[in-house]
């Protein structure tokens, strides 16, 4: 990692200077129009931007923008709460840092206003301070080069090697050549480093639309890209010079010995150049305005790699909260927004905080009051959800937000829920559409019961894939230990596994009858704790009882027991035992039913000194119910098991 001096770390850290940062859309970003975020005890604040003062969220601003504003909206303040708003251009230069007023009580907005202005200042001031510090670091190394110490006849230097047995060798001496070889280095690698972000800091100060020819800031821009140029060459020969002093091996061949002398050589015309850069640089900003009220600010524009997105480059503004006195470190909103006036569309991403190459060609799902999942209507769990709410963020290639394009929605299989509008004009690049479910859900095959949502903007399309829920159709019973010994286990727990017909979970909620059917002996018993006592109460249920799902498996309902397990429990006989299960008109239950056959059970109570365990109720597989009480299954193999 490059090392920089400690005044190079001060005054990149005064500017808040980030070498190298491309502001690419993604992570924990909110769209404009996002939901309150950032909380300082009790106040909720929403950054967004605007080009009115206290106006309005707006994603995208025209290529003629000169000023606009970052407005915080907030509710439930108490007074006096201090927020810190800081937008960063393109490069990663902290454009604008402003305090807010303090908040009032209550609800309000607070604003600041951001101008190209800004950029030019920040700009001067990011290229002054950079200046120095590449000033103070390149004369280091000039010294450092002026009175070099001559590399040991022998590179690399060996370290003594331990014998075995015998005393660990005393190392020589450092070298004078390793002595001066760090203090060398260090101000070295920080003059790279500053030539590389002086150069970058020119290159976004040529970005300002008003340096281009014909325009206001035209005169400068010469000097400044002369130095630009100088600059860049500087940095080739300085990424060359530590190669030279401290040069790496190779695994075959005669050592490759350093080569100081060369390399202060390239130090000196590296010196040379930046000298001519900063010339360059002084006439270049004397040729700027030095009023730059009504320039434009910079435009954004995506990276590709030939056709290939890349990223999303954007502007970022974030929102800090201060709490104590002190500016926290993580912002607690950040706003996405862009410069330039839209194309024709040419990507589709899910959002406006989800641009990144990844999302390209989704759409976002989400679900209304909590909600996980949309549910078809025959699904009749109290609180159930049956819609979704779909999006998608059109943009042109440059990511910029498309306006009045029409955007059409389509659902693959159709008859399997509605939509709210087969066509939607997008708000700033977002259009939303609501799905409804049916009352039934796909079939298994040949897309495991999903429905895609396609998106269609002129010819481009995104679309994404989705499971609606429905009523129970799989079953799966399971019972342990399966062959209940009436005298050491007593009771078997059950648990009912239950899905849709295409394997999710069943809502959660869903009323399930449990029986034991006759002839079955023993009876159904859960279990509840009382207030005062050590051991649960066993409350016996007869032969059947009322049951609800939670995740997928019966559970007794909260309402009538603190403790969910259901259980068969011996009531003194031996003998089979049918269980028969009940949800949404479905039944299945564990009698094994072969052809030409009397059903079998699949669960037995005994006391003799062999158990008769059949394999009826495996552990893994499903059995799909129909709404009777047995059906025509699989033969299946017995063993029997001695009891220990």
């Amino acid at each position: 990692m490059p090392r920089l001096s400690a005044v190079l770390v001060t005054v990149l850290s005064t500017l808040g200077v980030a070498i190298g940062v491309l502001m690419v859309v993604g992570g924990p970003a909110h769209p404009a129009a996002a939901a309150p975020l950032a909380q300082t005890d009790r106040v909720n604040a929403q950054l967004y931007m605007s080009d009115v003062r206290d106006g309005d969220p707006r994603r995208n601003f025209g290529a003629a923008a000169t000023s606009l504003f970052a407005v915080v909206a907030y509710d439930n303040a108490a007074g006096g709460e201090q927020f810190v708003v800081q937008l960063r251009d393109l490069s990663g230069v902290v454009v604008k840092k402003q305090s807010l007023p303090a908040l009032g009580a209550g609800a309000g907005k607070r604003s600041i206003a951001v101008s190209a202005a800004d950029f030019v200042s920040s700009y001067r001031s990011a290229i002054s301070v950079t200046q120095l510090a590449l000033s103070e670091s390149i004369a280091s190394v000039g010294t450092k080069c002026q009175n070099f110490p001559a590399p040991p006849d022998t590179w690399p230097i060996q370290l003594p090697t331990p014998q075995p047995g015998q005393p660990t060798p005393t190392a020589s001496p450092p070298h004078p050549y390793q002595r001066w070889l760090p203090t060398i280095l260090d101000p070295l690698d920080a003059s790279a480093l500053t030539t590389s972000e002086l150069s970058r800091t020119l290159q976004a100060m040529l970005g300002m639309p008003d340096m281009a020819p014909g325009r206001a800031g035209a005169a400068a821009a010469p000097d400044l890209s002369a130095a630009r140029t100088a600059l860049e060459q500087a940095l080739v020969k300085l990424q060359q010079v530590p190669g030279l002093l401290q040069p790496q091996q190779a695994n075959e061949g005669p050592p490759i010995k350093p080569d100081p002398a060369r390399g202060c050589m390239i130090v000196g015309e590296a010196t040379a150049l930046i000298a001519t850069a900063q010339a360059n640089i002084a006439s270049g900003l004397a040729a700027v305005p030095s009023d730059t009220t009504g320039w434009a600010i910079p435009r954004t524009t995506a990276s590709y790699q030939g056709s290939r997105l890349q990223a999303c480059v954007q502007y970022n503004t974030d929102l800090f909260d201060v709490v104590g006195g002190q500016q926290r470190t993580t912002p607690a909103d950040t706003a996405l927004w862009t410069v330039g006036d839209p194309g024709a569309p040419a990507l589709i991403f899910p959002s406006p905080d989800q641009t990144d190459r990844g999302n390209l060609g989704g759409l976002r799902l989400t679900y209304p009051d909590g909600a996980t999942a949309v549910f078809a209507t025959s699904v009749t769990a109290p609180g159930v959800n049956h819609q979704a709410r779909f999006s998608a963020f059109v943009t042109d290639r440059n990511c910029l937000p498309v306006s009045g394009t029409k955007v059409a929605f389509s659902l693959d299989p159709t008859g399997f829920g509605t939509l709210s509008s087969a066509e939607v004009t997008p708000v700033e690049g977002v259009a939303e559409v609501t799905y409804t479910a049916g009352s039934a859900v796909p079939a298994p095959q040949p897309d495991h019961g999903q429905v895609t949502l396609r998106a269609d903007a002129g010819d481009i399309e995104a679309a994404t894939k989705f499971n609606v829920v429905g009523p129970a159709v799989n079953m799966r019973i399971i019972v342990n230990p399966k062959a209940i010994h009436r005298i050491r286990d007593r009771r078997g727990g059950v648990t009912v596994e239950i899905k849709d017909l295409n394997g999710n979970n069943v809502a959660d909620g869903t009323p399930v009858k449990l029986r034991l059917l006759p002839p079955s002996v023993g009876y159904l018993a859960y279990e509840r704790r009382v207030p005062g006592q050590n051991e649960p109460e066993v409350v016996n249920s007869g032969t059947s009882i009322d049951l609800i799902t939670d995740r997928g498996r019966t559970i007794v309902p909260p309402s009538q027991s603190n403790l969910a397990g259901v259980y068969i429990v011996s009531d003194g006989r031996d003998g089979d035992v049918i269980i028969e299960v009940e949800a949404d008109g479905a039944k299945a239950n564990s009698n094994i039913v072969e052809v030409g056959k009397p059903p079998v059970a699949g669960v037995s109570i005994v006391s003799t000194g062999t158990i008769f365990l059949p394999m009826a109720l495996r552990t893994s597989g499903f059995v799909r119910s129909q709404p009777i009480a047995s059906r025509t299954r699989p033969a299946v193999s017995a063993f029997e098991t001695p009891v220990p």
